[in-house]
């Protein structure tokens, strides 16, 4: 992925009212939402893998500052 900044992902998402990978629902001339399931889903499976790798980031840099909290404990 082209992984943005947790900020710039977050500053997108409520600015846009949506995940960036998440189509919107469009409107037909009737006002109806169309809504692409398939595109739709791809959309939502994207944006779950990113927050997985958001999660696994922030739990690498928890371990790093614990361990590092750890050794300045210890002197």
């Amino acid at each position: 992925y082209q992984l943005e900044t947790i900020d710039d992902h977050s500053a997108y998402m409520w600015q846009n009212k949506h995940l960036k990978a998440v189509p919107k629902a469009v409107q037909d001339e009737n006002g109806q939402e169309i809504v692409n399931w398939g595109e739709r889903s791809r959309g939502v499976l994207e944006e779950l893998e990113k927050a997985h790798v958001y999660i696994q980031q922030c739990d690498e840099r928890i371990k790093s500052l614990e361990s590092r909290l750890s050794e300045m404990e210890r002197k």
